[in-house]
Order: C-alpha cells, then sequence, then structure tokens
C-alpha cells in the first residue's frame, strides 16, 4: 500500500510539473517542455530537465507557451503577459497575435536584450616584481631591482601607472642608482584600431647622468593588430622633455618627436611546451625636433613572461633592454644594455 501511495505521489507531483512548464511546440508537432529563458534574435533559448540548455531556431517554432506573465516584443510594442493559446490562437495575455509577430520574449524583471547591452566595466589588473643579482670572488656585486604596475582597461581606453628602481653596489662602491615612474593613458577613436594618447614620464639615473629626466607628450597610435593573443600597435607624436644632468653637460630642456613599435605576443605552444607565456618588445625612437641627427634617444625593450607550474598569480619574466642617448658627458657609454630576470607576482 505503502509503494502505491509513493507512486501515486510521484506521479501527481509530475504531472503538477508538466502543468507549471514551459512549452514549445515545433512546425512537426514535436512538444518541449521546461523553462524558457529567452526568445532573441531568432533563436528560442529553453532549459528542460531531460536534455538540458537547449538553442532551438526560431523558424522551427510553430508556438510557444509559458506558466506566467512574461515581457513580449510586438511589431506595436512591449507588452506583459502570459504567453498561451485560445480557440487555437496564440494569445498575449488576453490579447490574440500573430505567432510570426512574437520576436522577443525575456523574463519579468529581466534585461531586454532589445536594448544596447552597456559596455563590461573597467577593471584594474595589478603587478609586482622583484630581483637580486649578486657575484661573488674577484669581485663582489649586489643589484637589487623592483617595480610595480596598475593597469586600468576597459573596452576603449586603458591607464598604465608604473613606477621601476634599481640599486647597486660593486666592491663596496655603488655602481647603480635608478628610478623611473611612468603614467600613460590611451582612447580608442570611435571603435575603430586608431587611438590618441598622453603620457608622462619621470626619471632619476646617477650613473646614465640624470638627475631628473622629464617628458610629457601626447600623439596618435594605430593598431596593425588588436587580437586577444596578437597586439602590434605603431604610434607618433609630439614630446617635451626637461634635462638636468649631475655633471659634465648644461641642464636643458627640448621639444622631440617619438615613434614607438610595441608588439605582444601570447604563446601557446612552442616546441611542444604549452602556456609558454607573453612576448612583449617596445622600441622607441625620440630625435630632437631643433637637432635630431645628434640629440636622439633609442630604447628598446623584449621580455617574455613564463608562467610558473601553470599558476594564474606567479611567472617569470627574461628580456633584454638598451639603451642609446646621443649626447653624454665625457668618459660615458652611449649604449647601456641591461639583461634581466624578475619573479613576477600578478593578480586582479
Amino acid at each position: 500500500m505503502k509503494k502505491v501511495l509513493k507512486m501515486m505521489a510521484l506521479a501527481a507531483i509530475t504531472a503538477s510539473i508538466s502543468i507549471v512548464a514551459d512549452q514549445i511546440t515545433l512546425n512537426d508537432g514535436s512538444v518541449l517542455k521546461g523553462k524558457i529563458s529567452e526568445v532573441f534574435d531568432g533563436k528560442v533559448k529553453i532549459a528542460t530537465d531531460f536534455a538540458g540548455d537547449l538553442e532551438i531556431d526560431r523558424a522551427k517554432v510553430a508556438n510557444i507557451a509559458t506558466d506566467g506573465p512574461v515581457m513580449v516584443a510586438l511589431p506595436e510594442g512591449k507588452i506583459e503577459g502570459t504567453l498561451g493559446t485560445k480557440d487555437g490562437k496564440t494569445t498575449v495575455g488576453d490579447k490574440a497575435v500573430e505567432p510570426s509577430a512574437i520576436q522577443t520574449v525575456w523574463k519579468l524583471g529581466g534585461v531586454d536584450p532589445t536594448l544596447p547591452k552597456p559596455p563590461p566595466p573597467r577593471k584594474w589588473a595589478y603587478e609586482a616584481d622583484f630581483s637580486i643579482d649578486g657575484k661573488t670572488g674577484n669581485t663582489e656585486k649586489t643589484v637589487f631591482s623592483g617595480g610595480a604596475k596598475a593597469t586600468l582597461a576597459g573596452p576603449d581606453d586603458k591607464l598604465v601607472l608604473s613606477l621601476r628602481g634599481k640599486y647597486g653596489r660593486e666592491n663596496g662602491v655603488k655602481t647603480d642608482e635608478e628610478i623611473i615612474g611612468k603614467a600613460d593613458f590611451e582612447r580608442m577613436i570611435a571603435g575603430t584600431n586608431n587611438s590618441w594618447y598622453v603620457r608622462a614620464e619621470a626619471e632619476r639615473d646617477k650613473f646614465d647622468n640624470y638627475k631628473r629626466f622629464l617628458t610629457v607628450g601626447a600623439g596618435y597610435g594605430y593598431y596593425i593588430i588588436k587580437e586577444e593573443d596578437t597586439q602590434i600597435r605603431l604610434r607618433a607624436g609630439l614630446i617635451y622633455q626637461n634635462k638636468k644632468y649631475f655633471v659634465g653637460l648644461k641642464d636643458d630642456d627640448n621639444v622631440a618627436v617619438e615613434f614607438n613599435y610595441h608588439h605582444e605576443l601570447k604563446i601557446h605552444k612552442f616546441l611542444g611546451i604549452k602556456d609558454l607565456g607573453k612576448l612583449v618588445t617596445d622600441l622607441t625612437y625620440t630625435p630632437a625636433v631643433d637637432d635630431w641627427m645628434d640629440d636622439y634617444r633609442l630604447l628598446h625593450e623584449s621580455a617574455i613572461d613564463i608562467p610558473l607550474g601553470g599558476s594564474k598569480y606567479w611567472s617569470v619574466r627574461l628580456g633584454v633592454s638598451n639603451e642609446y642617448t646621443s649626447r653624454v658627458a665625457r668618459g660615458m657609454d652611449r649604449l647601456d644594455t641591461t639583461y634581466f630576470g624578475r619573479l613576477l607576482l600578478h593578480w586582479e
């Protein structure tokens, strides 16, 4: 007897579920029951118990019925009502309509899918790194370096703030003392691959003879490729430079032009290694307007980020940077090359 009662209760529950379920009737007479989440853009989305979420072409649907009120977009406007049939006609509440007129349906209180979707919000991403280089034996040398970067990115703009410093000693004598702060803002133009940018940079480097090297500038950028895995961007702009030296040169300021090449490439597989990381290259040439042949600066940096053990937070950055300055004090090298390896922590 108990078994019979359980079966009757289960049948009653099943029947009640089938009564309250939404349903769609296909052109061939088949009926699907479940919960309709949306009718939009030529598709009907319904969640079923037997097959999960389904998406069906609207052209294959003869009729739609719901177990409660929904929002319906008709040619004459948007109304609220329960979809069903009466005397063989499709109805929205008490209103009879042509089935073909029902193109959009969504939940009460939900987002109207016919309205333009708002752009995704801007999001901050952070990065910090630190490295120690040492040498012992005939000479004792230690170099500390570290940096931090914060990036606020949206669909059409990006702000990058960064700070980097380096300090080193060899045999008790200071050999490195450098700090650089940067700010860069870029805005895309009307949804195209064109952009404009403004940037500022302040540098102090005793061993490159800069007591203060201030740069502010603005210009135009163009993305030759702007995809998730690959970006190639060109920039051209005007900058103002104010230079104050420690020794050997007279303080000066000038207006210069700058040309920049930026390349990012995500390497998913190379020589059988998966998710190798991201390769980034930057090349910037800044000749002075009034003396572009003899007063210029050339900066280059290439680096690859390699995730550690598949971690999304930790990686190693290996790279090389070059700085060539045409005007230097007597006895100083024009080219400064640095090879580096850094441990990075990045998060959002």
